[in-house]
């Protein structure tokens, strides 16, 4: 019995140490930087996992030089549920030839610390 108790809590114990990693992993194959082939004047979207009834949101950082916002949408998940998560779209117009980053984080705009960061390297070409 102790022998079962002692494996019980050794294996909680490796699963929180997991969850903590995961939690505040920034590190994951998205923060390398995704790459996205955009043309001048073209719109494109971003499309991230977002549940705003948490207080978290995506807030965007981004070159304007490049780069301006046309939107940012919050859609609600197909059969909505408190608490339970929809998407947040960022739709981009390139305004110029050459390449940009694109960072976004999601978090509490009242906190300072950050849950997720996503990177983006955005390649823009002229229009065909």
């Amino acid at each position: 019995m102790i022998f079962q108790m002692t494996k019980l809590l050794a294996g909680l114990a490796v699963l929180s140490l997991i969850a903590a990693f995961v939690l505040t992993d920034n590190g994951n194959a998205a923060d390398a930087g995704e790459t996205i082939a955009a043309r001048v004047n073209r719109p494109f979207t971003i499309v991230l996992t977002s549940n705003p009834s948490t207080g978290y949101k995506w807030l965007a950082n981004f070159d304007r030089a490049f780069l301006k916002l046309e939107s940012s949408t919050f859609e609600n998940p197909p059969a909505p549920q408190p608490g339970k998560p929809g998407k947040q779209v960022f739709t981009f117009v390139p305004l110029k030839e050459g390449e940009t980053r694109i960072k976004l984080k999601y978090k509490r705009q009242w906190e300072s610390s950050v849950a997720k960061t996503k990177r983006y390297v955005v390649n823009i070409t002229a229009e065909k």
